[in-house]
């Protein structure tokens, strides 16, 4: 998603090579599923850091192209759950080596923020719920950017309370980087 296309990996990940970032802005979970093998497993990456859901959470407003409309926490849950299981599953299906990131916090106004907010505790306790199956990495960015309040995005992290900033970013690395380490060095 564009929370991932906006990461500008050399600055902060310099140290593991070189980088690639394929994050599309407006990608959801199972766009994603779709495009994974095409997009990353086919390049053979040492590692492939996923960072995916946020935007399926708009359709709780009816934001995307949706022949549905608006869809309920339940359904955007499952489709989110779903598509994981499928981006786990064709890693594995090539022995991809993969990092599986929490969906970010927000905290910007909205008539659906405390729904969107609960939606997205539930997508990550899923998230890390199918990594512990999986015996695949997750990185907990979401606790890492709270706010006091254990729910809300740190204002500092954000300008517009979805995509991090400078400071944002450097949070996230501080989470990412040691679970890189950790992954890397377990390499055979």
């Amino acid at each position: 998603d564009s929370i991932t296309q906006f990461f500008s990996l050399p600055t902060y990940f310099r140290q593991f090579g070189y980088l690639l970032n394929r994050g599309i802005s407006g990608d959801t979970a199972e766009i994603l599923a779709k495009r994974l093998e095409a997009d990353v497993l086919q390049l053979h990456p040492r590692c492939a850091v996923i960072l995916i859901g946020i935007n399926n959470t708009w359709r709780l407003d009816g934001s995307f192209d949706d022949p549905h409309g608006c869809c309920t926490c339940e359904e955007i849950l499952d489709t989110v759950r779903e598509s994981c299981r499928s981006i786990l599953s064709q890693a594995k299906a090539y022995g991809q080596r993969m990092i599986l990131c929490s969906v970010l916090p927000i905290w910007f106004q909205s008539e659906k923020k405390a729904e969107r907010q609960a939606l997205i505790l539930s997508i990550n306790q899923e998230l890390q719920r199918l990594c512990q199956q999986a015996q695949v990495l997750y990185a907990d960015c979401y606790s890492a950017m709270t706010s006091e309040n254990g729910i809300d995005l740190k204002k500092e992290y954000s300008y517009d309370g979805v995509h991090p900033n400078a400071r944002g970013y450097r949070a996230m690395s501080g989470v990412l980087t040691p679970v890189l380490h950790q992954l890397l060095r377990s390499q055979p």
